[in-house]
């Protein structure tokens, strides 16, 4: 009978095994590791990522831990990255397994990774002072009075929005800022015509400033989508894949349907 046991227990072991050693590679290597390294900016952008009681929190957050739970292992942050560029970056050092942090889209950025199906789209927005509005009469054509070289549209430094800038306002002069708070400061203080950035970071701002809609107002630019998305390094192809299916599957199950009520249930855009 223990020489049975025995057997079966070496006859299973050895399935598993081999069925293990039948996963691509990009998935076995994680579950080997045990560890799931995902890449966060180091900085709070609030709903997606924040700090709660020294304990990092966010709709993006959760749903990190909610893809190393269903891959049945550890989750680790890698929060090396000042700017998302840099997010971009422990990708393609192979710092981390992939990236889930506000990420923006784009060509330039894919050439150098990989990109999930969106599981956010946000609007771009302006933050614009009104007295320099008024007086460019921006608000009656906007597209021709930023595409300007007069006109200075403030952005997040390695950000997407940098790349936005000179795809649909050429012409605009770009003032990049490491700090989007004191850009959109500068805009109210009448210092800048307008800082560009996606709708929620902008109403976010507007919230905790409560006089500042005296000076400033934001423009939603409903034409420009912001895709948001995960990043893998380009060599994880069946990764995506099945990052991409677990999107699929978030959309519509009761866990996705919670964190959007627990993250974002305050966020206007999603009445749209």
């Amino acid at each position: 009978m223990r020489y049975l046991l025995t057997f079966l227990l070496m006859a299973w072991s050895s399935l598993l095994f081999a069925k293990e050693e039948n996963l691509p590679p990009d998935i076995q290597n994680i579950l080997s590791r045990g560890q799931l390294v995902v890449a966060v900016i180091d900085q709070d952008i609030s709903p997606f990522i924040f700090q709660e009681k020294a304990k990092l929190d966010g709709y993006d957050i959760a749903i990190a831990q909610n893809i190393a739970k269903q891959l049945g292992v550890q989750l680790v942050f890698n929060r090396n990255a000042k700017t998302f560029d840099e997010v971009i970056e422990q990708l393609v050092n192979h710092k981390a397994d992939m990236a889930i942090s506000l990420l923006s889209r784009t060509l330039p950025r894919a050439l150098k990774v990989n990109f999930s199906a969106p599981y956010l789209l946000l609007h771009q927005a302006l933050l614009i002072n009104r007295i320099k509005a008024i007086q460019l009469k921006l608000m009656e054509n906007p597209t021709v009075v930023l595409n300007d070289p007069r006109a200075t549209i403030a952005v997040l430094q390695n950000s997407a929005y940098m790349t936005f800038v000179k795809t649909y306002y050429p012409k605009a002069t770009l003032l990049p800022y490491k700090n989007l708070d004191q850009a959109m400061l500068d805009v109210k203080n009448g210092k800048i015509l307008t800082v560009l950035f996606d709708e929620i970071q902008i109403q976010e701002w507007l919230n905790k400033h409560a006089d500042a809609h005296l000076y400033v107002e934001m423009l939603i630019l409903t034409k420009q989508i912001d895709p948001i998305a995960i990043a893998l390094p380009w060599q994880s192809t069946h990764l995506l894949r099945w990052v991409d299916t677990y999107l699929m599957t978030l959309k519509d199950d009761e866990q996705g349907k919670y964190l959007v009520k627990h993250y974002l249930k305050d966020s206007k855009w999603l009445e749209r």
